[in-house]
């Protein structure tokens, strides 16, 4: 007889092939595959910085394929304040950005019926429903998009607990490339790569001067998002406290994070930057620092893509490995063990995250730490690696 977890297992994998089949036929009935140099390209992601952070080897596949064409992004941020894709890249690397995060859909429309794109890229969100996705390639055939491609249908799973995830899940940043290589794209690594850009080392070196940092230091990120992903307050100040001897501590993240900083510094002494960083600056910071310890927010996303080492508390509201897969840099702090994880809804309870004790985070820490050590000197001021 099977078990509730296989029967889980069987019905989301008849719903994602059912709803990919569906999405397969509306799109070679509403629009053209591109067959020549595409000139102007549009694409589709959706998110804020931790979504964009997982588009970027994708999007550098794009360049490499299609090196002279312009690039223009439609995004929706999912709340104002939150950064955006182009935010992440170079400046110039979008021609043009239109971010519908405040904007009526009026206004979207008369831009892209006003625009001549050659190709739709759609680098889709997990989990989005299969009536939206057929919303979404209606309005914009309508609106004069004739090529597209990108359109892939990966549902919520339902029931959620019972439903466990595919033994060999991919990550975001490995979801999106694959998408582009059903399509021909095949890309020249999978891994996340971001580096500093000139500038922003040297705002970041200049701002960790001001504040005297002359020794390896430790960046916590206590904020995120979603509630259920932020692990108290209070046992970051521990964190801090645990590791405030041997490295200096440096507190990272936006303005709404500017309470947490705020107690951090006065409890600890630590250097609050919060609301003080954009993401170019953040990722400089990044590369100077010995370790790395936050929720899994934005922030996280970054130092793992930078190769910071990096301790990632986790609620276990999604499947494990959707976001990260552990390595030798990146330790993730989870409780899978827990009746209600895999929920995939969140709770103001938020006992999966609550669930991880302080002694864990900092063993983790320290193992991370002493991993280094063997490899070489400790990350820190005046280091210049970067993945």
């Amino acid at each position: 007889m099977s078990t509730p977890a296989q029967i889980g297992r069987m019905l989301y994998t008849w719903r994602q092939r059912g709803g990919q089949a569906c999405l397969d036929l509306a799109a070679r009935a509403l629009f053209a595959l591109p067959t020549e140099q595409a000139r102007h390209v549009l694409v589709w992601r959706l998110g804020s910085l931790g979504d964009g952070v997982c588009a970027v080897p994708a999007l550098s596949t794009l360049r490499r394929h299609w090196p002279e064409a312009r690039f223009s992004l439609l995004t929706h941020r999912g709340g104002s304040g939150r950064v955006r894709l182009d935010q992440l890249l170079p400046k110039g690397w979008f021609e043009e950005v239109l971010d519908y995060t405040d904007r009526p859909m009026s206004e979207v429309w008369r831009w892209l019926r006003t625009r001549s794109f050659d190709l739709l890229v759609v680098l889709p969100p997990w989990g989005r429903s299969l009536h939206r996705h057929l919303r979404d390639m209606a309005c914009f055939r309508l609106a004069g998009i004739r090529c597209a491609i990108g359109w892939q249908y990966d549902p919520m799973p339902r029931p959620a607990r019972w439903t466990h995830p595919p033994d060999e899940l991919p990550t975001e940043a490995e979801r999106l490339l694959h998408i582009l290589r059903k399509h021909g794209f095949e890309p020249l690594h999978d891994q996340l790569r971001l580096s500093p850009n000139a500038p922003s080392r040297t705002r970041t070196d200049a701002l960790l001067a001001r504040h005297h940092l002359t020794r390896p230091f430790v960046v916590l990120a206590p904020g995120a998002s979603r509630p259920w992903n932020r692990w108290p307050i209070e046992r970051f100040v521990q964190v801090a406290q645990a590791f405030a001897e041997r490295l200096a501590i440096v507190v990272a993240g936006g303005r709404e994070d500017r309470q947490a900083g705020r107690l951090l510094h006065q409890t600890t002494g630590a250097i609050d930057l919060t609301g003080r960083l954009d993401p170019r600056d953040t990722v400089a910071l990044l590369t100077r620092a010995a370790l790395f310890i936050g929720n899994d927010s934005g922030p996280a996303h970054l130092a793992h893509a930078v190769g910071c080492p990096a301790v990632v508390v986790s609620s276990a509201w999604e499947w494990p490995g959707r976001w990260f897969r552990p390595g030798d840099r990146l330790i993730v702090l989870r409780r899978d063990d827990l009746p209600c994880h895999w929920c995939h809804k969140g709770c103001a309870a938020a006992s999966c995250i609550r669930a991880i004790p302080v002694e864990e985070v900092i063993a983790a820490g320290q193992t991370l730490l002493q991993r280094q050590r063997a490899k070489g000197p400790d990350r820190g001021m005046g280091s210049d690696t970067t993945s």
